[in-house]
C-alpha cells in the first residue's frame, strides 16, 4: 500500500483546523476538486466532472424554479384575465340593463304618451262634441300637456254651448 501522508498539503491542514475548531473533527470530509496554479502560466485541476455536474444541475434546479415560477405567475395573469373578462362582461350586462331601463322608463313612455294624445286628438276630429279628458299621469311635461289639452278642450266645449244657446 503507498504511504499519501506527503500529498498533504496547507489546504488540506487548514480544513482540518476548521473542522476541528467547529466541534466536526470526527465528521468524514471528502475534497473532490483541487486547483493548483503554477507560475509558468499554466494550471492543474482536477475533479473538473464533477464541478460540470454541479453546476449543470444547480442551472437545472434554479431553471426548474425558476420555470415554476413563472408557470405559476402566467396561470394567475389567466386567472387574472378570466376575472376581468367577466367583469368586464359584468358591467356589459349593467350597461345594457341601464339602457333597456331607460328605454323602457322614458322613450317607451314618451312614446305611449304621444300616442294616446295623438289618438285622442283623431278622436276629437271624428267627434268633436265628445266631453272625454285624456288621462296621462306621467308626472312629466306630457302630463301638463294633456291637462292643458283638456282645459282647452273645456273651453272649446264651453264657447260651443254658449254659441248654441245664443244662437237659439
Amino acid at each position: 500500500m503507498r504511504d499519501l501522508t506527503l500529498l498533504t498539503d496547507l489546504y488540506q491542514l487548514t480544513m482540518l483546523n476548521g473542522y476541528s475548531k467547529t466541534g466536526q473533527k470526527d465528521k468524514m470530509a471528502v475534497f473532490d476538486v483541487f486547483y493548483r496554479g503554477v507560475n509558468n502560466n499554466y494550471a492543474i485541476a482536477c475533479g473538473l466532472q464533477q464541478v460540470i455536474d454541479y453546476i449543470s444541475q444547480s442551472f437545472k434546479e434554479v431553471y426548474s424554479v425558476r420555470l415554476a415560477t413563472t408557470q405559476q405567475e402566467q396561470q394567475q395573469i389567466r386567472q387574472g384575465s378570466r376575472l376581468l373578462l367577466a367583469v368586464q362582461a359584468g358591467i356589459l350586462v349593467l350597461a345594457v340593463g341601464v339602457c333597456y331601463g331607460f328605454y323602457r322608463k322614458v322613450v317607451w313612455g314618451i312614446t305611449l304618451s304621444l300616442e294616446k294624445l295623438t289618438d285622442f286628438v283623431f278622436g276629437i276630429t271624428r267627434e268633436p262634441a265628445t266631453q272625454e279628458h285624456i288621462s296621462i299621469d306621467t308626472g312629466d311635461e306630457l302630463a301638463v300637456f294633456a291637462g292643458a289639452f283638456n282645459e282647452m278642450l273645456d273651453t272649446i266645449h264651453a264657447q260651443m254651448n254658449q254659441i248654441e244657446t245664443d244662437s237659439r
